[in-house]
This record gives structure tokens, sequence and C-alpha cells, in this order.
């Protein structure tokens, strides 16, 4: 009787000294970052996480092993010979982000299909010598995603949702003209700064095509209907119209209303952008 309860006293005694260990070693590791021996023992026995990416965890291991692997990588495919950490931890989380957007689109990947896109590959390029599993990991498999998802992205169209978006917004201004200014501030292109919807003074010559040969019957405060660019779907309102004091030409004034054309780069730096990111690795 006397040894059973010896024994459960060493059993707890022995719980309390581990759990009394791993509040100390967590304790270390919030408080003093991932930088001693004693933090850096505890990440490889517990799953400690060194990122979370939308609710994703990437722990210590898997993190230290992609940076050992990609450095790897990057010096056998002689890409570069010194590597940074940041670009590895960039990559990373880019190979992530494009494993939530496929979940997010719900693009299916095909183990057949994948499987001929690599045999391919090393049929055109069987001179590489790399080691082909990293090779898989790093290159083929993102680029294979990117693949699928641009392909789900032309069958989703996306641009013809922002191309409907735009005519609901000019039928909206149709209707209620003073409502342009808050669809402006809205829906403006990112790529001009904080002044996106506003252009300055721009000369008649300097117009596109399809504005040239709607703003010489514009009068102050008309606005186009939807005309497409390059970049996007736009909608002109002309602000203001002056005279050249040299020539019989004009000058004219815009605010507008811009849907872009989306392209893959575009989609994943704005899913990374709305991303929640937390490093948990110091």
């Amino acid at each position: 009787m006397n040894k059973l309860i010896t024994k459960k006293r060493i059993v707890i005694f022995s719980l309390y000294v581990l759990l009394a260990i791993i509040v100390f070693c967590f304790f270390d590791i919030y408080f003093f970052g991932y930088k001693s021996d004693l933090s850096r023992f505890t990440t490889r026995i517990f799953p400690y996480p060194a990122l979370i990416i939308n609710n994703e965890i990437v722990t210590v291991n898997k993190y230290e092993n992609f940076l050992k692997d990609y450095k790897i990588y990057l010096i056998e495919s002689k890409r570069t010979k010194e590597v940074d950490n940041n670009l590895g931890l960039k990559v990373m989380i880019q190979n992530i982000a494009l494993k939530q957007v496929m979940s997010e689109l719900d693009v299916d990947i095909d183990k057949r299909e994948f499987n001929n896109y690599i045999d391919r590959f090393y049929r055109n390029n069987n001179s590489l010598e790399i080691n082909k599993d990293r090779f898989n990991d790093y290159f083929l498999k993102p680029l294979f995603y990117r693949q699928k998802i641009l392909e789900k992205i032309t069958e989703d169209n996306f641009n013809l949702k922002n191309k409907k978006k735009a005519e609901r917004i000019y039928n909206d201004l149709v209707n209620d003209p003073d409502i342009f200014t808050s669809y402006s501030s809205e829906y403006k292109d990112e790529s001009l700064g904080i002044n996106g919807n506003l252009l300055g003074w721009l000369s008649y010559g300097s117009l596109p095509e399809s504005l040239k040969m709607k703003v010489t019957k514009m009068d102050i405060n008309d606005f186009t209907s939807v005309i497409k660019s390059i970049s996007g779907y736009h909608i002109y309102k002309l602000n203001g119209k002056i005279k050249s004091e040299e020539n019989d030409s004009y000058y004219y004034q815009f605010d507008q209303i811009f849907l872009p054309i989306e392209n893959f780069n575009n989609y994943l730096d704005n899913f990374l952008q709305k991303s929640k990111i937390f490093y948990l690795l110091k």
C-alpha cells in the first residue's frame, strides 16, 4: 500500500516538474525570443508556432526546414549563391497563400494531371541536375497552382463581374448624379495614390481615344458611360475645362470611378494584403 502511494506521489511530482519545465520554456520563448539554447531545444520538442497565416499554423520545425531546403534548392538550381532568410519566408508565405486561394476559389487539383505536368517538364528539360523533390515543391508545384488558379479566374469571369458592377454604378448615376463622389471615393485607381479618383489637368491630345470622342460633347459635371481601358473600367466626370492661352485647344480635369481588370498577381497581392499574418518567432 505504501509502495503504491509512493509511486503515485512520484508520478504526480514528475508531472508537476514536467509542467513547470514546459511553462518555463514557453515563458523563455515568449519574453526572450527564439535566441537561447533552451528555447531552440523546446521548439523542437513541442509544435511551437513560428507564424500564423489566416489561422494556419506554421511550426518552428516546418519553418526552419523550409528555409533550409529552399536555400539548398536555390544553390542547386544555380539561382543564387547566398540566400536571405527573408526571401525564403516570403516564398513560404506565398506558397501557403496559393493553397488558401485555391481553397477560396474551390480549385481542385487532379493528382494525375499534376504528375503528367511534371513528366512533361522533365522530358523537355532532361539536362537539369537538381533534386527533383525540392524542385517540385518550390518551383513546379507553385507554378502549377498558379496555372490552375488562372484557369479558374478565367472561368469565373472576374472581369465580367467588374464590368457588370461598373454598368450597375452607371445606371445608379443616371438616376442620381449626386452620388458620383461617393462612388469615386470607393472605386479608385490605387496606383495613382491617395487621390486615385482625381485626374489632373489633361490636354486634349493626352486623353484616351475613347474619351476624346466624348469630351467635346460634355458639359461640366457630365459623366461618361463605362469606358474600358487596358487597366480596367472607367466612368469619367468632367470637373473643369479651360482654354489654352497659346492656341484654341482645351485642358480638362476629371473625376473617375475605376474598377480594375483582374490579373493573378493583383489577386494574390490583394489576398496577402487582406490576410492576417502573425510572426511569433523573433
